[in-house]
């Protein structure tokens, strides 16, 4: 035996339910029924550890060499529940009455204390403090990226100013243009209703003129048919009374064109 562990004889042994395990001869090892041993646990650093690192490192009931072996712990992770010193040992408790003996030196095992809470804020503190400064960073980065957005946008308000003040002249200008028109057509308006009463006197005017012809064209027949009755002067006549109707052509045709130019213009 070399201190607390197994020499590397194959230990004769077998759980309650299991076979016989690791046994070279039935007839020189005996076959002791042992119990399961303790199963590692997974790294909690809020808890105190120890890691067994030896291959036969013997669990006992009590923290002494003279304690009775229980089994043989498995390599891993245990909690420690508790500690004490005894025969040049420091024992751990990694479950109720079940204690193995640690040697770091040796290399069976190592320790690992629970970390203190404060141990962790600070640790906590400092990863929020490399967070912070990260965030810091990136708003350092996205600041300086706004303060050049602000440059641009405030050059091109100042564009836009500009430009809004020269559309506000040109506003300015096309309603005095706006007005002026608005005058002229007043101006206009009041021509139009002179020149739609003067029409109307002309329209009586040729009414009047057109029922003088009429009038006159009737007198020229009854002339005619008087002069018809004449027979000494019927040439003179004639050649007289084509003239006449000639020239009365004319004067319809006049009085006509006339006439239907008042019925377009006036729907007379």
């Amino acid at each position: 035996m070399v201190g607390n562990t197994v020499n590397p004889i194959p230990l004769c042994y077998k759980y309650k339910t299991d076979d016989i395990q690791n046994a070279k001869d039935s007839n020189q090892y005996p076959l002791p029924i042992m119990p399961i041993a303790p199963k590692p646990v997974k790294r909690d650093t809020s808890k105190h550890q120890v890691e067994v690192m030896a291959t036969s490192l013997r669990v006992r009931t009590t923290p002494s060499t003279s304690g009775e072996v229980y089994c043989i712990a498995t390599q891993g992770l245990y909690n420690v529940l508790q500690q004490k010193d005894a025969n040049c040992y420091v024992w751990d408790e990694i479950e109720k009455n079940r204690w193995i003996a640690t040697n770091e030196k040796d290399g069976w095992t190592k320790d690992f204390p629970a970390e203190s809470s404060l141990e962790k804020e600070i640790e906590a503190l400092q990863n929020k403090v490399t967070e912070l400064n990260g965030t810091i960073d990136t708003l350092k980065a996205n600041n300086t990226e706004l303060n050049s957005v602000l440059t641009s946008t405030k050059k091109s308000l100042t564009s836009v100013t500009k430009e809004r003040d020269s559309l506000n002249e040109i506003v300015t200008t096309l309603n005095s243009k706006v007005d002026t028109l608005t005058a002229e057509k007043d101006t206009v308006s009041k021509e139009l209703k002179t020149t739609k009463s003067e029409l109307t006197s002309t329209k009586k005017e040729l009414t009047s003129k057109t029922e003088e012809a009429e009038k006159l064209s009737k007198d020229l027949s009854d002339t005619t048919s008087q002069l018809s009755l004449v027979t000494e002067e019927k040439e003179v006549v004639t050649r007289e009374l084509t003239t006449t109707k000639d020239i009365l052509s004319t004067l319809q045709s006049s009085v006509a064109a006339v006439a239907s130019a008042l019925k377009n213009l006036f729907g007379v």
